[in-house]
């Protein structure tokens, strides 16, 4: 059996790497029912590779609000993951947090009201503008963010 997750990063909090993790996240469009037996399998196959500890997260971009279960309780099985509805961020926190092109491509389908819209794209393409290496980057994100 083989997946592969959508981002898999290890995250080192101090340099003694006693508080390092595996830091999974997958991007979900469709609000997907049965979620929870994915990601635990996906869980478990990292487990197995790795064995270090594991945080998941989905990032549900699709245009309704997620409704798919994040637990999964049977005998002796506990099992969760978090949840994250892309349109419940703020734009802001994620335009100045952004390090990569990647971040603040994600600021587009944040939370913003229709009348910001002329103030934010605009704030957007600057940001990206700051972090793309090079023109022919910049304009593959202006294109992704257009989707």
């Amino acid at each position: 059996m083989e997946r592969k997750p959508d981002l898999l990063k290890r995250v080192t909090a101090h340099e003694d790497n006693q508080s390092s993790y595996l830091l999974h996240i997958e991007f979900q469009v469709k609000d997907e029912l049965t979620m929870a037996n994915r990601m635990l399998l996906y869980y478990a196959m990292l487990w197995e590779k790795y064995r270090e500890p594991i945080k998941q997260y989905v990032v549900f971009i699709g245009s309704s609000k997620p409704r798919m279960a994040t637990i999964l309780n049977q005998a002796q099985l506990d099992y969760r993951f978090s949840l994250v509805d892309i349109r419940e961020l703020n734009y802001q926190n994620l335009l100045n947090d952004a390090t990569q092109p990647e971040e603040a491509v994600l600021a587009i389908l944040s939370s913003f009201r229709k009348q910001e819209v002329d103030t934010v794209i605009p704030k957007i393409l600057q940001k990206l503008q700051q972090l793309a290496k090079d023109e022919r980057k910049l304009r593959r994100y202006i294109r992704q963010s257009g989707r």
